[in-house]
């Protein structure tokens, strides 16, 4: 039996992607789907990704989704395909909360830790290159011991909102 969860609609409307649990309830091998809006034509795209699979976010032009998992203790992010192609891109640093940079999708954002252990928000291009920490001023007072756990951009692309815990 199977379990479908987490469904997500490209931005155009033409398709959504959705997670696929093998063997439920008792599996752990989670593979990406995408079907058309009524369910049909549905397809496997990548996996199986063990039960690691956390979020994922379709490209501005629909042409791939990230998928942010674990591999061990340490999450990644993967760039998958929507044509089929073998699935490209794992960060070099933990990584979690994939999003793409509007408008043309040729940069992804997201939040990782460094191998100091310090988190941060990082920019990479989509062939994987230029792997660039954004440097944030989240120090709320005297302690310098804030962490940054989530944020937003803008859907041009241009601004980021972001919350921090002291």
């Amino acid at each position: 039996e199977t379990f479908d969860f987490t469904p997500r609609f490209a931005n155009d409307g033409s398709r959504f992607a959705f997670l696929r649990l093998l063997d439920a309830p008792y599996g752990s091998d989670v593979d990406l789907w995408i079907a058309a809006p009524d369910g049909s034509g549905a397809r496997r795209l990548a996996g199986p990704f063990g039960d690691h699979v956390r979020e994922y976010a379709w490209s501005p032009s629909g042409d791939a989704i990230a998928v942010q998992t674990e591999v061990g203790d340490q999450g990644t992010i993967t760039i998958v395909p929507t044509d089929g192609a073998a699935p490209s891109l794992e960060v070099g640093v933990s990584a979690w909360q994939p999003e793409w940079r509007a408008p043309d999708g040729q940069q992804l954002l997201f939040l990782g830790v460094d191998a100091s252990g310090t988190t941060g928000l990082y920019l990479v291009g989509r062939d994987g290159l230029a792997l660039t920490r954004i440097d944030l001023d989240i120090s709320a007072g005297p302690e310098e011991t804030d962490v940054l756990f989530s944020f937003s951009l803008s859907s041009d692309g241009t601004h980021i909102a972001y919350a921090s815990l002291p």
